[in-house]
């Protein structure tokens, strides 16, 4: 027989594992679409608008319906 909090911990490591894989390939992803200038440029922009506004925001990019899109969870803390 198995053992269930075993087998429970096995399938929380292994949801880790691929939560932790899913970070590095989205922050590859990422290093490759902005050069650094634009990087540079993009903070400005976001810190010009937080100043004018007093709002917190950040920019993300439209995607392809039809792109591979990998699992996506936000929690916001409220």
């Amino acid at each position: 027989m198995t053992n269930p909090d075993g087998f429970r911990q096995i399938l929380n490591q292994a949801e880790d594992n691929a939560r932790k894989r899913d970070v590095k390939k989205q922050e590859k992803i990422h290093n490759k679409h902005y050069t650094s200038l634009q990087k540079e440029q993009l903070g400005q922009a976001l810190e010009t608008l937080q100043d004018l506004t007093g709002n917190e925001y950040y920019i993300g990019r439209k995607r392809d319906k039809f792109a591979e899109v990998e699992f996506s969870q936000v929690i916001h803390v409220t």
